[in-house]
């Protein structure tokens, strides 16, 4: 659809990325709430979903909304994608800005990710990396 009718995918993009940062910002909307966890799986074990290029276009302008409507609330946005990310790491952390990534694939979370290896102190994969945020197994012990 993407390129069949163009149009047509701008506007599904377009009203999905609406719902997606109204939801976001509901949430952050209440005091209890000190993080966001972005929930949206950008690729699989070999790319991406869509050319970077597209996501660069559709996708990534409402998480970086949403990232940026967090921080200005003093709240942490977090990523949760699997799959291969290699290609938009730099927009992960230096266009949209999200805090951290968490992955359940663990060759999407391996040492050598480059969420790991590059020199950015303050983006970090996500286990009990942001001081004061609980670790997934305290999250998953809480409520599951």
């Amino acid at each position: 659809m993407v390129y069949d009718n163009p149009e047509l995918a701008a506007a599904v993009f377009r009203k999905v990325g609406e719902l997606i940062y109204r939801y976001f910002c509901r949430c952050l909307e209440y005091d209890e709430v000190g993080a966001v966890l972005c929930n949206d799986d950008w690729g699989f074990s070999t790319q991406t979903m869509l050319a970077p290029d597209l996501l660069r276009i559709h996708v990534f302008p409402w998480y970086k909304k949403i990232v940026e409507k967090a921080h200005a609330l003093g709240k942490y946005a977090i990523l949760h994608s699997c799959g291969y990310y290699y290609d938009i790491i730099d927009d992960v952390i230096e266009v949209m800005g999200f805090d951290g990534r968490q992955s359940y694939k663990s060759w999407a979370s391996t040492a050598a990710s480059p969420m790991r290896t590059r020199s950015c102190p303050s983006k970090k994969p996500i286990g009990n990396s942001i001081p004061g945020l609980p670790s997934w197994e305290e999250l998953t012990s809480i409520f599951l």
